[in-house]
């Protein structure tokens, strides 16, 4: 609350700055930063806010606004106007989260500096890239007794998500993440007078909860790696089923429209996540790259009996037990929200 009660104080100086005293302040905002660091110098402090204040709120390029509060900053350390030079620091710091001092930074300024410091509250994450599913844990079953090969083949899609992230220290954070998934696998089943294709495609929303670990930081990049678990909701489930017979001198193409499998599907399953990636240091955030697997837990086959147009019209059924797994090449930014806070002293 005396923090915020400080920057009050800083919004109420920029709004009532005397307006004729800028505006008889000829110029543009660089002159009359020109003008403010050559007053400094001279000792006319008075004048140092205001030549700058007006054009704090627009008017100054990001270098400029920097040394603008840095000056200002210093005018009321010098003036002992302790109170306004902390809500300067703090409105600095709203705006400069990650600035890093430097050795042509008056000792004034970079001893209230060291005061303060800014607190990572949240990250935010958006992710898109590619969703490739491989089958595993397979029991076969066949509608003949004989068959002589059913493979399954892997499919690309699509996914994307959103991410919050807690920092819990300079090594590890907590990430909380809601996805939209994409699954696909092909399967196909062989006997002696014919062949059948299924297609199969699943809408997924993945909840994972993980634990990032930052390896290692060599200067900009900084590798990472993560674990966790969660739910994955099967919104729905279709399939594109085709029969080809072997027969020469009596071929039979048979093809049909999606069909709903969601009655056969389980509703929700259950996956552990492993993965690892690569970030480069943007300002306030990250641009990144991970690539991570899903690796699923339970049979997604229900209620799938020898019956209907999948069993008598493509002579295809599902195995009696399928997992999922997934991978993940993902591309993403992170975008760090940062809170001022003064130390306690």
């Amino acid at each position: 609350m005396k923090i915020l009660y400080k920057y009050a104080i800083f919004l109420l100086v920029i709004f009532t700055v005397p307006v004729k005293g800028i505006a008889q302040e000829s110029g543009s905002c660089t002159e009359k930063l020109k003008d403010a660091q050559t007053s400094f110098e001279r000792g006319q402090l008075s004048r140092v806010p205001e030549l700058l204040l007006g054009c704090l709120k627009s008017g100054f390029t990001r270098e400029e606004s920097i040394t603008a509060y840095k000056l200002i900053i210093q005018t009321y350390l010098l003036e002992d106007r302790l109170d306004l030079a902390d809500s300067v620091m703090f409105v600095f710091l709203k705006k400069e989260p990650e600035y890093q001092v430097n050795p042509t930074d008056h000792s004034g300024f970079v001893h209230l500096f060291n005061n303060f410091e800014s607190k990572k509250v949240v990250q935010i994450a958006v992710r898109t890239g590619l969703n490739v599913s491989y089958p595993t844990f397979v029991d076969p079953n066949s509608v003949f007794l004989k068959t002589f090969g059913s493979d399954y083949s892997i499919r690309s899609n699509i996914y994307g998500s959103f991410e919050a992230k807690l920092t819990l220290n300079n090594k590890f954070e907590v990430n909380a993440e809601i996805g939209f998934s994409q699954v696909s696998f092909d399967r196909v089943e062989k006997n002696s007078f014919s062949k059948s294709d299924y297609s199969e495609t699943q809408q997924r929303l993945e909840i994972p909860l993980t634990v990032t670990y930052n390896i290692k930081t060599f200067g900009r990049f900084t590798a990472f790696a993560r674990v966790g678990a969660g739910p994955s909701f099967i919104l729905n489930t279709t399939s594109s089923p085709a029969l080809t017979s072997s027969y020469r001198n009596n071929p039979d193409g048979r093809s049909g429209n999606n069909i709903s499998r969601s009655d056969s599907r389980i509703a929700v399953d259950l996956f552990v996540q492993a993965g690892a990636g690569l970030k480069f240091k943007v300002r306030e955030g990250y641009i990144f790259s991970d690539v991570r697997s899903n690796f699923g837990l339970r049979n997604l086959i229900v209620n799938s009996p020898l019956n209907g147009d999948l069993n008598n019209y493509f002579y295809y059924c599902d195995d009696k037990k399928l997992h999922i797994n997934t991978l993940n090449f993902n591309l993403g930014y992170i975008l760090i929200f940062y809170k001022p806070l003064k130390k306690e002293e």
